[in-house]
């Protein structure tokens, strides 16, 4: 099997002070060694890992993520899975991506979630927990106000070691 490194992808011009040569010569080399893991990886590996989005809680899906979902199918198999209607998570997900909910979890999705990361699921959580839309901040320059989303994942995350601020 063979497969393509873009060896200077991201490597950023220097000027010509030492300092700054040796930065460049450190990036580099993490990027070519980072570069050529990729590669190994790419071709040693048997099979994609399966990367699921989440749905039902008000998720984006469509225009607002198209360019990302695309991405993830280049490396990953990516699908869809509605938390509500489906009993449980399959063990064949590898991970779970949740993506900006806007609507409170049930216990029952909660009990899934936690069900899918005890039997080794990975979760990657992109959470705003607070309604602050820009486009509010455009419609009322005068005054501005944030509020609680109310997603009900306190608990969930606090028992993973995770705190949400507002």
């Amino acid at each position: 099997k063979t497969t393509g490194i873009n060896l200077l992808q991201g490597v950023k011009g220097y000027g010509t002070e030492k300092e700054e040569r040796a930065a460049l010569y450190n990036d580099i080399e993490a990027t070519l060694e980072y570069k050529f893991a990729g590669g190994i990886q790419k071709i040693t590996s048997k099979e994609k890992p399966v990367v699921a989005y989440a749905l039902g809680h008000g998720e984006a899906f469509g225009y607002n993520i198209n360019d990302a979902f695309l991405t993830l199918r280049k490396e990953y198999n990516a699908d869809t899975i509605n938390l509500k209607t489906m009993p449980y998570i399959p063990d064949e997900i590898n991970a779970l991506v949740i993506l900006k909910p806007t609507k409170a979890f049930s216990d029952e999705d909660k009990i899934k979630i936690e069900q899918y990361v005890l039997n080794g699921g990975k979760i990657f959580w992109m959470i705003d927990n607070m309604y602050a839309e820009f486009d509010s901040l455009i419609n009322n320059p005068k005054g501005f106000t944030a509020f609680d989303r109310a997603l009900n994942l306190e608990d969930l995350l606090f028992r993973f070691g995770v705190r949400l601020n507002q």
